[in-house]
C-alpha cells in the first residue's frame, strides 16, 4: 500500500472548516445558516421560519436513524457532490432524539444515557471527516471549569459526557452574542470566537480570526482556509 505525504498547509482546505456555534434562542443561530457558501440543512427542531425568505434545501429529521440516511446522502451522493456546507440545527435537539430513543429500549437510565453519548460522539466523529463545512448550532446551556471550578456558558446537551465531548471534538466553538454595539448603539449580531472566564470558546485559526467576528460564516470560513 503506497504512502501518501500531504501538508499541514492545505489541512483545513481537504477536510472543509468545522465550527460549533451556541447561544440562547432568538440570537440568530438559525439565521446564520444563510451565510454558509451552498448550505444544506438537516433540521432537528422545526425552527427554520427566520429562513423563509432564503431558497435553501432542508432534510427534517425525526429519529437518528433518519438522521443517519440524511448524513449518508448527503456524504455519498451524486447530488451531494458539489455541495459546500451542510448545517445541523441544532446539535442539542438531535441529542434529545437520540436519547429518547435509547430510553424506549431500556428502562435503565445510565445505559441510556451512555448509549446516546456514545453514538453522538461516533457521529461528530464522523461529521470531522467530512469534505465539507460543517456549522452546528447548539443551545445554551452551562458547565464547570474543572481547574477553577468557575461556572460558565456552553453549548447544552444532554449528560456532561457528551458536553465535554462536543466542546473538545471540533476545532471552533463560538458563542452568538445578540445586543447593542456599545459604540453606535446599533443592534448587532457577532460570534466570539475565543473562550474567557464566561464563556466556553476556541479557535484553531492561527490568528486569523478577530475575536469578535460578524454573523457572516463564508467570511469567517474564507479566513480560516488561508
Amino acid at each position: 500500500m503506497g504512502i501518501e505525504v500531504r501538508s499541514t498547509k492545505n489541512f483545513v482546505n481537504d477536510t472543509g472548516v468545522k465550527i460549533v456555534a451556541y447561544a440562547d434562542a432568538g440570537a440568530g443561530k438559525t439565521h446564520a445558516i444563510a451565510t454558509l457558501p451552498d448550505p444544506i440543512i438537516i433540521s432537528c427542531e422545526r425552527g427554520l421560519a427566520t429562513l423563509r425568505k432564503f431558497d435553501l434545501p432542508y432534510i427534517e429529521v425525526a429519529t437518528m436513524p433518519q438522521m443517519m440516511d440524511a448524513v449518508k446522502y448527503i456524504s455519498s451522493s451524486n447530488e451531494m457532490k458539489t455541495r459546500q456546507s451542510v448545517a445541523f440545527d441544532s446539535f442539542t435537539d438531535l441529542a434529545e432524539i437520540c436519547l429518547r430513543d435509547e430510553m424506549g429500549k431500556t428502562t435503565n437510565g445510565q445505559k441510556a444515557y451512555g448509549e446516546m453519548a456514545n453514538k453522538m460522539i461516533d457521529l461528530c466523529r464522523f461529521l470531522k471527516t467530512f469534505n465539507k463545512h460543517v456549522y452546528i448550532t447548539a443551545q445554551l446551556g452551562t458547565m464547570k471549569d474543572e481547574l477553577t471550578q468557575i461556572i460558565k456558558y456552553a453549548p447544552s446537551a444532554p449528560g456532561r459526557q457528551l458536553s465535554d465531548e462536543l466542546r473538545y471534538q471540533f476545532d471552533n466553538l463560538f458563542y452568538l452574542f445578540r445586543g447593542e454595539h456599545p459604540e453606535t448603539k446599533e443592534p448587532v449580531r457577532m460570534f466570539r470566537t475565543d473562550g474567557n472566564e464566561q464563556f466556553a470558546g476556541k479557535n484553531r485559526s492561527a490568528g486569523a480570526l478577530n475575536l469578535w467576528e460578524p454573523q457572516d460564516l463564508t467570511a469567517i470560513i474564507n479566513k480560516l482556509k488561508v
